[in-house]
């Protein structure tokens, strides 16, 4: 479990560090056009007051107003350029828009995959609860050869049976292929079950479009996850359980391809 909430903390951690790097840019754009906007200001103040201060007329035909018009107009070349300058801003910041544009594409195309890997963790956390619990109520049947099958285990319990009577030596293992034989419906029902989860799992992920790292990773994370006991009775089943021999050709053969099914299913878990 510590996994899971490892890779929870990335991603949130992730999704927190985006938004400060969106908020800083924010505010630091915004210093900026105010600053310009204070410059610009400053300028056109400061202008205004030398020539009102500073221009008077000499011709005794013309009046102050009249000196600083003139006075203005051999400015008009330095006019020109303002505008032309104003007109080159203007293009400027439409190529600082498309880029800003290009940056919130980016930006949408990490939120999107964020809140993908979190819808796809939550429904892994489902998942592993979904299986584990049915590990869990799994119930199984302890019995010598004489006794009424009445008795049931849980998973942990009867893989402690298993484990003593295989240290009692080869001459309990016919016991012990006796309890795994009368378990197996339940073993296979188990193993079907947790075989079709792990590959509905795998079919969603396959849909997702996740980078392969991330689809591993999520693999990886549902099989550590999963209670260990169901894999070490698997293996007693495949170890221990009495093969189906039949004088009827197809019998035998049907019997065959039943284990054969149950090998592929434990190799994909194995595998997954």
């Amino acid at each position: 479990m510590r996994n899971i909430l490892h890779i929870d903390m990335l991603v949130m951690a992730k999704f927190d560090m985006s938004n400060k790097k969106k908020n800083y840019s924010t505010l630091k754009e915004f210093v900026l056009g105010l600053m310009i906007f204070l410059l610009v200001l400053s300028l056109w103040y400061y202008s205004w007051t030398y020539i009102d201060h500073n221009i008077f007329s000499s011709d005794l035909n013309l009046t102050d107003t009249e000196s600083r018009g003139l006075f203005g107009d051999k400015f008009g070349a330095v006019n020109a350029l303002f505008s032309a300058l104003a007109f080159a801003g203007i293009i400027f910041t439409i190529f600082l828009q498309r880029k800003e544009l290009k940056l919130q594409r980016q930006e949408l195309v990490e939120t999107r995959s964020e809140f993908k890997i979190n819808r796809l963790t939550n429904i892994l956390f489902r998942q592993i609860e979904l299986i584990n619990n049915r590990i869990s109520e799994s119930r199984f049947y302890k019995s010598n050869v004489n006794e009424i099958i009445t008795d049931q285990y849980s998973i942990e319990k009867i893989i402690s049976v298993f484990e003593v009577i295989e240290r009692l030596g080869e001459k309990n293992k016919k016991d012990l292929n006796h309890k795994i034989n009368i378990n197996s419906p339940k073993i296979i029902g188990l193993l079907t079950s947790v075989h079709f989860s792990f590959q509905s799992f795998e079919k969603l992920l396959n849909q997702s479009g996740l980078e392969k790292q991330e689809f591993e990773q999520l693999k990886s994370l549902l099989k550590e996850n999963i209670n260990p006991s169901l894999f070490s009775l698997l293996n007693y089943r495949f170890q221990y359980a009495e093969n189906i021999s039949s004088d009827d050709a197809d019998i035998q053969e049907i019997a065959e391809g039943v284990k054969q099914i149950e090998l592929s299913k434990m190799k994909y878990l194995l595998e997954f």
